[in-house]
């Protein structure tokens, strides 16, 4: 009697990634799951999603308070700064979105605003995605604790399948 093996069993399900999230936040690292979900696109004809989530820094905001004290000057307005944010963002992703397209990639981006984690996974739900295909930086131990992990939360709070890419600066450079 033979194993049975699902790749070979043509009654196995395929999984069929109509919608792909993909994750970025600008830098090389986060970059390095693009030739994967690259090849996946291609294979299975996906539309690929990619996101940024934006949230302004914490700094702005103490910026912010510190000027409305008495005799530290005018108060700072932070809606310049944050829409610059906001924009860099932007532009971010339609040059990555354009990117895929001329691989005849279809694609298309949206900015988040909120915590990176909390804000993928909403998105994942909103969107309908059938897979999350996202870098991890593989950090552990105290700089885990101290950083937080994005992956780790879309990991433990998404309901689709998540393809998980770990990657060093030295792999992304």
């Amino acid at each position: 009697m033979t194993a049975h093996d699902p790749r070979t069993d043509p009654s196995t399900p395929v999984p069929s990634y109509r919608r792909i999230l993909v994750p970025l936040d600008g830098s090389p690292l986060a970059e390095a799951v693009l030739p994967h979900v690259e090849a996946l696109a291609k294979r299975f004809g996906s539309t690929v999603e990619l996101v940024r989530a934006y949230t302004p820094p914490a700094s702005l905001y103490v910026a912010r308070a510190s000027t409305a004290l008495p005799g530290t000057g005018p108060l700072l307005d932070s809606g310049p700064f944050v829409e610059a944010g906001e924009q860099e963002a932007e532009v971010y992703l339609e040059a990555v979105e354009q990117r895929l397209r001329r691989q005849g990639i279809r694609a298309e981006h949206r900015r988040l605003d909120g915590p990176a984690g909390e804000a993928i996974v909403l998105e994942s739900r909103r969107s309908d995605v059938d897979l999350i295909a996202m870098s991890t930086h593989g950090r552990g131990g105290l700089e885990r604790m101290v950083m937080g992990s994005v992956a780790d939360h879309v990991l433990h709070h998404a309901a689709c399948p998540i393809l998980l890419v770990r990657v060093t600066q030295a792999s992304a450079e």
